[in-house]
């Protein structure tokens, strides 16, 4: 009797579980539809106009967390099908994404602290100023640290720290220094050329002056 009665509360409780994860699904559905065109839209101001995002679900047995496979695909150029991003995407276009997804749920998204190595991989001065201003707009919600070679970027950060190797008694040592204003712009000119012709050094200055009056703007 005992035993009749613990299968009929399994087969309850089982169909109150297949109740919720098919609600779970079905909003997951809507709000992975609603994230990718979010994401594509970013994608387009990045220099990855015709990468195609996609948020797909695979069904599974349900348990605690619903009963779907939840996982990222892109497509990388048209007649491409979609596949993981961590299968395809190049370095400098898995920041890129990354850095797509963040912008996007910035305000829900509770990570402390954001890394992006290379984000401006493989782009001109045109899209970097598009980058530093995305990557800018994510230091309202999390401390972000970017490591970069492109002045536009470069030029939208608080806090500038120049990184460099040096060899001292047949060792390599790593030394980061924290830049003041004017070291800022002299960096920013060795950015832009070898040298920091005054020319150079003129086009820095303008660059940071534009970035920091569009911070103040914001």
């Amino acid at each position: 009797t005992r035993l009749a009665e613990l299968d009929m509360e399994e087969r309850a409780a089982r169909a109150v579980l297949v109740k919720a994860a098919k609600a779970l699904h079905d909003a997951r559905e809507k709000a992975g539809a609603a994230l990718a065109t979010a994401v594509e839209g970013q994608l387009k101001d990045l220099a990855l106009a015709r990468c195609r995002f996609t948020v797909a679900l695979t069904t599974r047995e349900p348990d605690a967390g619903g009963g779907d496979d939840v996982r990222f695909l892109i497509a990388p150029n048209p007649g491409e099908p979609a596949k993981p991003i961590a299968e395809i995407a190049s370095g400098g276009e898995l920041s890129r994404i990354m850095l797509a997804l963040e912008v996007t749920l910035a305000a829900s998204d509770r990570t402390p602290v954001l890394v992006f190595d290379e984000v401006d991989a493989g782009v001109g001065g045109r899209v970097g100023e598009t980058l530093g201003r995305a990557v800018w707009s994510l230091a309202r919600h999390h401390q972000v640290l970017v490591v970069s070679h492109l002045p536009q970027v470069a030029a939208y950060a608080d806090q500038h720290i120049a990184v460099r190797k040096e060899v001292r008694k047949g060792r390599t040592h790593v030394v980061a220094t924290k830049l003041d204003e004017r070291e800022t712009a002299d960096e920013l000119a060795e950015m832009l050329g070898a040298g920091g012709a005054k020319s150079l050094s003129g086009g820095a200055k303008e660059l940071r002056a534009a970035a920091l009056a569009w911070k103040a703007t914001r």
